[in-house]
């Protein structure tokens, strides 16, 4: 029996060495990127640092679609990629609806910035 947690995912709740290994990757892959992006001669630019950030997305979407061949889990990794909302409950959609409300609001309160 799994544990369902009040999150707006649906599934087992996340163990703690599963969040701290979440953790440790995420920091692996912000070491690649700057690494990767300060290999060139002039060091480390914004340019760089995008490119490099899009060519390690590209390469673990890559490996993750070749592990999901691999598996056999194609149905799976898509409604994963497409942010699929199958075993939604309407609770963990009021637990959302707050933050999605502000995270979609925050365009139209900084429409000031330029990136010119």
């Amino acid at each position: 029996m799994y544990w369902r947690s009040v999150s707006p995912f649906s599934g087992p709740a996340v163990s703690s060495i599963n969040f701290v290994f979440l953790l440790r990757s995420c920091d692996f892959g912000t070491g690649v990127v700057y690494g990767i992006g300060s290999l060139a001669k002039g060091g480390l630019t914004p340019v760089r640092l995008a490119l490099a950030g899009a060519a390690v997305a590209a390469l673990l979407t890559a490996l993750s679609v070749g592990i999901g061949i691999f598996f056999k889990v194609g149905q799976e990794l898509a409604f994963w990629y497409a942010g699929g909302v199958t075993g939604t409950k309407w609770l963990q959609i009021k637990i959302m609806f707050p933050w999605v409300l502000g995270g979609s609001s925050v365009p139209s309160c900084c429409h000031a910035l330029s990136l010119c």
